[in-house]
């Protein structure tokens, strides 16, 4: 049986960490970790509503020679029912040149992660969506165990549409995260933060769209507490369909870290990512990923880049 690290020990270990380039991000912050294998595809937050703004279903009329005159048209399909619960269930496995995201002596290792996403986002009024969801996931590594981690998530807040606002949509939120290194073991990280930020679609063609969102999030209680920090970022992406069942994603994420209890630490973090996913019914979605990671700190210590690669499978179920 390996020996795993005690959450008290946590803070003597990040003290021990400064001076000493070699140690793993993964292991002493496994909260970023967690975020970069959710840039691939592996995990996934509660999304916003079905209705109310054109997300991802919305399609459009055929392209025709009189699309300049009377712009782009949509297809509007009658909803029965919104469906306020979905429930996804997400498989995935990836190869990655630096399994423990450290600036020197890099390892590359396969690992799985696996988990289960329940929402609920009931219709409150016209144009407010209550929004809940609770998140657990487990990482489990090939070679590099003494690195396997689990993560469980939940939030609630509200998710407001504003077509008067260039047709944006606005979410706040509570957010609470606690990783474990085995789902009944003590926490080595856990937060309570503020996520908030709007997004925005562009409609290109009836095949293609920009997406882009500004994000935010303020630490409101975090152990340890020099893992703390607030988060703001920018996220952009282009969606093309291939065809009706194929799409091809292309994104980037620019996000600045504030750790302000870690000897003055400040993150820029870069992730590009493009994907190709299959999706032959509405409840399953097969895809692949590559994604690069570029995390530049104040403390070289933290200093790191990384490729990650591999495929995934979702299935979802609304009700």
């Amino acid at each position: 049986m390996r020996a795993r690290p005690h959450a008290l020990t946590l803070s003597v270990i990040l003290t021990s960490l400064l001076p000493i380039s070699l140690q793993a991000q993964t292991r002493i912050d496994p909260s970023r970790a967690a975020q970069s294998v959710g840039a691939a595809g592996g995990r996934h937050e509660a999304p916003l509503p079905a209705e109310g703004y054109l997300g991802e279903d919305a399609s459009f009329a055929p392209s025709t020679p009189g699309d300049e005159d009377i712009g782009e048209q949509y297809l509007l399909q009658r909803q029965e029912r919104y469906k306020a619960f979905t429930v996804w269930l997400d498989s995935a496995a990836f190869w990655t040149d630096n399994a423990a995201n450290v600036n020197q002596g890099s390892q590359e290792d396969w690992f799985y992660v696996g988990g289960v996403t329940l929402a609920w986002q009931p219709r409150l009024t016209d144009r407010i969506y209550l929004d809940t969801y609770l998140d657990q996931h487990w990482y489990r590594y090939n070679e590099l165990d003494v690195l396997d981690y689990e993560v469980g998530e939940g939030g609630v807040g509200v998710i407001v549409p504003m077509p008067e606002w260039w047709n944006t949509v606005w979410h706040l939120r509570y957010y609470y995260q606690r990783i474990t290194q085995d789902i009944g073991d003590d926490p080595v990280y856990q937060t309570h933060s503020l996520h908030f930020g709007g997004q925005k679609s562009f409609a290109l063609s009836y095949r293609s769209r920009i997406d882009l969102a500004l994000l935010g999030s303020v630490a409101l209680d975090t152990k340890p507490s020099l893992l703390a920090r607030h988060e703001y970022s920018l996220v952009t992406g282009w969606n093309y369909k291939i065809t009706r069942e194929i799409a091809l994603n292309v994104s980037y994420r620019l996000g600045y870290y504030d750790y302000f209890h870690l000897g003055g630490r400040h993150d820029w973090y870069q992730n590009f990512g493009v994907s190709l996913a299959y999706q032959p019914r509405p409840w399953l979605e097969l895809a692949a990923s590559y994604n690069y990671t570029l995390n530049e700190s104040t403390l070289d210590a933290f200093d790191y880049q990384a490729h990650l690669a591999g495929p995934s499978l979702r299935l979802t179920i609304r009700f």
